[in-house]
C-alpha cells in the first residue's frame, strides 16, 4: 500500500542520515585523530538516535505481529507518574521550565509498569521539549468515571488542527531531523490500547497541548471483565507450557479476573495433576517437551469427559484442525495467549458441547 511504501521511505531516511554522519565522522578521525573531543558529542548523539530508532522499530514490529508479551501485574499509575516527573525535573530546570505535579490520587491499574512508564516518559519529555523557557508543564493524576487518568499539559507552541490529526501516525514528527523517531506517540497509542485504555490530545496553536491517558481502574476493570467473559469463580484451569515466562504471565493475567490457574511445564506433571486434582479445562502448548499437545490430549481421550481441552498454538496446523474435528481436542487459541482469549475459547467450547 501507499502508506506502507511511505513508512519504508521514512525508515530508510531516518537510518541513512545518522549513518552518514557517523561514517563521515569516522573518516575525519582517521585523518585527524585530534578532532575526537570535538566530534564525540555529535557521534554519541547520532548513535543514541540509531539505538532509539532500532528499539522503536522492533517494538512496532512486535505490536504489528501481536507478539508483544506484556509483563502485566498490579501497578500504581500515580507512583509511576511521580517517578517519571522526578527524573525529568533536572531536564526541566535546565531549560527554565517549571514542572508542576499532582500525583496524590491513588490509581491502581493492571498493566506492564515498564511500558506504562515508557509512555509517561515520552509525554513528559515531549512537553518539556516544546515548552519555552519560563513556561510550565503540569502533570495531574485523577480518577474520572471509574478510570485512571493522567493529564500532561504544556504551555508550548501548540498545534493546528491538521497537525493534531496526524500526531499518532507512525514517523510523523514536528521535531527537527534527528531529534525524534516519529514513533513515540504511535507506539504509545498501541500500547495503551493493549492495556484496554485510550490516549487523547487537545491543542491550541500558540497556547499549548494537553495529552490524556485513560486506563481502567483495577477493581472496576475486574468487575466488568468478569461479566464480559462469564467468569465462574469455581473454574479450575491447568496450563502447561515449557516457557516459564508464558506461565508467569498467565498466572498474573488470570489474577486480574480473580482466578487462579495451576501451571506446569512437563507432560508428566500434567498427567499427575489431572489424576490427583479435578480440573474444568486444560490449556496445553502445541510443542510441549516430549511430544505435541495434541498427542497428549489423544493419550487421555475419554478419561476426563468433563475436561475442556485447549491447545495453545502459533498457527493452526493440520494436526490441530483434524484433532478438533475428530474430538481429540475441544478447541485451540492463538499465541500470544491471554486469560481473556483462553476464557473466551473455553466458553465457546462449552457452549458448543451443550448444543450437541
Amino acid at each position: 500500500t501507499e502508506a506502507r511504501k511511505s513508512m519504508m521511505l521514512n525508515i530508510f531516511h531516518d537510518l541513512r542520515s545518522p549513518l552518514f554522519a557517523v561514517s563521515n565522522g569516522l573518516e575525519t578521525l582517521e585523518s585527524a585523530p585530534e578532532a575526537l573531543p570535538a566530534l564525540l558529542p555529535a557521534l554519541r548523539q547520532r548513535v543514541e538516535f540509531l539505538r532509539r530508532l532500532t528499539e522503536d522499530l522492533f517494538l512496532a514490529a512486535k505490536l504489528e505481529q501481536k507478539q508483544l508479551l506484556l509483563n502485566e501485574d498490579r501497578a500504581r499509575l500515580e507512583a509511576l507518574t511521580a517517578a517519571v516527573c522526578s527524573a525529568c525535573q533536572a531536564e526541566a530546570a535546565h531549560k527554565g521550565v517549571e514542572l508542576w505535579t499532582d500525583t496524590g490520587t491513588p490509581l491502581p491499574v493492571w498493566g506492564d509498569a515498564v511500558r506504562l512508564e515508557q509512555i509517561l516518559q515520552n509525554l513528559v519529555t515531549n512537553a518539556i521539549h516544546y515548552t519555552p523557557s519560563g513556561g510550565r508543564v503540569t502533570v495531574v493524576c485523577a480518577a474520572e468515571n471509574g478510570q485512571a487518568c493522567v493529564k500532561v499539559t504544556d504551555t508550548g507552541c501548540g498545534m493546528d488542527k491538521d497537525t493534531l490529526a496526524r500526531i499518532f501516525e507512525p514517523f510523523f514528527t514536528t521535531k527537527k531531523q534527528g531529534e525524534g523517531t516519529g514513533l513515540g506517540l504511535a507506539l504509545a497509542e498501541q500500547i495503551i490500547s493493549t492495556h484496554r485504555g485510550h490516549i487523547l490530545a487537545e491543542s491550541t496553536l500558540g497556547q499549548g497541548t494537553t495529552f490524556y491517558i485513560y486506563l481502567p481502574v483495577l477493581e472496576q476493570q475486574r468487575a466488568r471483565e468478569q461479566v464480559q467473559w462469564g467468569v465462574d469463580h469455581k473454574l479450575r484451569i491447568l496450563a502447561a507450557d515449557d516457557n516459564k515466562k508464558v506461565l508467569n504471565l498467565l498466572e498474573k493475567d488470570f489474577g486480574r479476573f480473580g482466578l487462579e490457574v495451576l501451571t506446569c511445564s512437563r507432560r508428566g506433571e500434567v498427567r499427575t495433576l489431572l489424576e490427583t486434582q479435578p480440573f474444568d479445562a486444560l490449556a496445553i502448548d502445541e510443542s510441549l517437551t516430549g511430544g505435541s499437545g495434541v498427542e497428549f490430549c489423544m493419550s487421555i481421550q475419554g478419561k476426563y469427559p468433563a475436561l475442556t481441552r485447549i491447545v495453545m498454538t502459533s498457527s493452526p496446523t493440520r494436526e490441530i484442525v483434524d484433532a478438533r474435528r475428530h474430538g481429540v481436542i475441544d478447541g485451540y487459541t492463538l499465541k500470544p495467549v491471554s486469560a481473556a482469549t483462553l476464557l473466551e475459547e473455553i466458553r465457546a467450547c462449552r457452549r458448543s458441547e451443550k448444543q450437541k
